[in-house]
């Protein structure tokens, strides 16, 4: 999605800065592989709507925010 790519693109000049304590999390790399885009986990969906992760998206989440906050 385009307003996604938009996005990423700032936030990875952003990152790449010395003087920010940033550190860019990317959802893809737990609920994506290289064609498709995980929408559920068993029946359990892992977006309430378009743009927003529900509880079980969250928790699919854990490890990569746990990675990040271990930096």
């Amino acid at each position: 999605e385009n307003r996604q790519q938009n996005v990423s693109a700032v936030l990875d000049n952003l990152s790449g800065r010395n003087d920010l304590p940033l550190v860019v999390l990317q959802p893809a790399d737990v609920l994506c592989s290289d064609t498709t885009c995980r929408i559920s986990e068993g029946n359990d969906p892992l977006y309430i709507d378009e743009d927003h992760l529900s509880s079980k998206g969250s928790q699919a989440l854990e490890p990569l925010v746990r990675q990040a906050l271990t930096r």
